[in-house]
């Protein structure tokens, strides 16, 4: 093999290899992005829907904002997310692109130096905390919406039982 058919094949190996980390972050990070998402609005919208049923007195709206404030958080560091993977991946071109430009030294040496960049590990590791964050506040949101309609619930149903045996007398 010709050092200019190595060239090409490595070029092409190195384009596969980007094509196919881009479209699994991007495809992973998607679907995530997605569920986060629908699973916060759609608690919004399933909010405001039981506020308009309950009829009478709202019991514990605090708990009402505490919940929509936890699921404003979720998708506020979802899209945080977001773009620090956009980072990461933008970095991560940078350095192959850095690495393909000096014709391809040791590729056991470009995969340390992408595992040793500052930036790489800043982004990794902020990206690993905003995760967190929107793995915390997303089941606090939820769980704080069902205590939420649970109260509103049952005081609605212990209201109704109450009225009910006089309207009948």
């Amino acid at each position: 093999m010709t050092n200019e058919e190595q060239e090409k094949h490595f070029i092409d190996v190195s384009d596969t290899n980007l094509n196919r980390h881009s479209n699994n972050m991007m495809g992973a990070f998607q679907s995530m992005n997605n569920i986060i998402f629908i699973v916060s609005t759609g608690a919004f919208a399933l909010t405001i829907s039981f506020v308009g049923y309950i009829k009478t007195y709202i019991y514990n709206p605090l708990i009402l904002l505490i919940s929509w404030i936890f699921l404003f958080l979720a998708i506020t560091f979802n899209f945080i997310a977001h773009w620090i993977t956009a980072q990461l991946s933008k970095r991560s071109m940078e350095l192959t692109n850095e690495w393909r430009s000096s014709g391809f030294p040791d590729p056991k040496n470009h995969i340390k130096n992408m595992a040793n960049d500052k930036k790489i590990i800043r982004y990794k590791k902020m990206a690993n905390i905003d995760n967190i964050l929107v793995l915390i506040f997303l089941p606090l949101g939820i769980i704080s919406l069902i205590s939420f309609a649970w109260i509103n619930f049952s005081t609605q149903n212990n209201l109704n039982k109450n009225i009910t045996p006089s309207i009948v007398k």
